[in-house]
This record gives structure tokens, sequence and C-alpha cells, in this order.
């Protein structure tokens, strides 16, 4: 069923029908609010701090840091290769000798 067929069908109940419907509704909620006590004495309500907590958590998971631009220098990374062939060129001046 759609909800707008539902809704209609609801604004069309009679007042008779509509006190029987509403005396099952109260008699559900009352064996929930049993079920319910039941339940919380073995299982007693956390704190809501733990939740604050893991919320916090999640959005900082959710938040995610921009990488940092890369520095223009590239002569900086060209002289660290220099450096690595000047240690190469060492070597073989030094098998050499």
């Amino acid at each position: 069923m759609k909800s707008k067929e539902i809704s209609s069908r609801y604004k069309a109940l009679s007042a008779d029908e509509m006190a029987k419907w509403k005396s099952k509704v109260d008699a559900a909620k009352e064996v929930y609010k049993k079920e319910m006590a039941e339940y919380e004495k073995t299982h007693p309500k956390e704190d809501k701090k733990p939740k604050a907590k893991a919320k916090k958590a999640a959005e900082g998971k959710k938040k995610k840091k921009k990488p940092e631009p890369e520095s223009e220098s590239s002569e900086s990374e060209e002289e660290s290769a220099d450096d690595s062939d000047d240690s190469d060129d060492s070597d073989s001046d030094s098998d050499s000798d």
C-alpha cells in the first residue's frame, strides 16, 4: 500500500473503528513498556557522554586533511639527485685508483 492510500483510509475511519484501533495501540504500548522495563533491568542505559566522544571521533574521521602543496623548489630535488650522482662519481674515481 502506498502512504497516500493508507492516509485516506485512516481519515475515512468512523469514530467506532478509530476507538477500536486506538485501544489496540494502547495495549501494544503497555506491552512494549513492560518489555522495555525488563530489558533495562538487565541492560542499564549507558551515559550519553561516550556517544558524544564517538560522534566527535566519527566527525574527525570524516574530515580529511588536505595535502600540503609541494614546494616549487625543484632545484633542491635536483641538487639532492646531483649529490647522489657525486657520490657515485667518487666511487668510480676510487675504483680507477
